[in-house]
């Protein structure tokens, strides 16, 4: 009996792997038709077909700016290495880092070099600072704190690197 059904269901072009699950669990095969009608559909229209919830896309979700902060925090941090990495193996193998670095500083493009140094590091280090505090204050750590301190520091750390943009 269950042979035959399986031979069945295989020659109705129901998948192998989808039939050896189903038997293994017990569940019931879909046949080719409803499985044809199903991948003919949108995903949002065989979601709602099959009873099952569908997030928000990402792009349409509106993260938190605590959220925002700790992103913003984690790739400053990634730039930072890879920065410190680069500077540090170009040194050992015997480049001028300084004189490079006061190249680019005085060149055309030398405001965006300065911001793109002087940002990751007041970001990076303010952020720090701010989890500092909240591990010695930790009745600090609530959601209006976290919102007024994430724009005080985004505020802070836009306006100094453009400040020593043009020192």
């Amino acid at each position: 009996m269950l042979a035959h059904s399986i031979s069945r269901a295989l020659v109705a072009g129901v998948k192998k792997e989808s039939l050896m699950l189903a038997v293994k669990t017990n569940a019931p095969v879909l046949s080719s038709v409803s499985t044809r009608t199903l991948s003919s559909k949108g995903y949002l229209d065989r979601q709602e077909k099959l009873g099952r919830p569908v997030s928000p896309h990402v792009m349409i979700y509106s993260f938190p700016l605590a959220a925002i902060s700790s992103v913003t925090h984690r790739i400053t941090g990634g730039v930072l290495t890879i920065g410190l990495y680069a500077t540090g193996t170009a040194a050992l193998m015997g480049a001028d880092v300084a004189n490079i670095a006061s190249t680019l500083g005085s060149s055309g493009i030398g405001p965006l070099v300065k911001f793109s140094v002087a940002f990751p590091l007041i970001f990076h280090s303010a952020v720090g600072l701010r989890h500092f505090y909240w591990e010695i204050a930790p009745e600090g750590l609530n959601v209006e704190t976290q919102y007024q301190m994430s724009l005080a520091i985004f505020g802070v750390s836009g306006l100094a690197s453009v400040g020593l943009m043009f020192v």
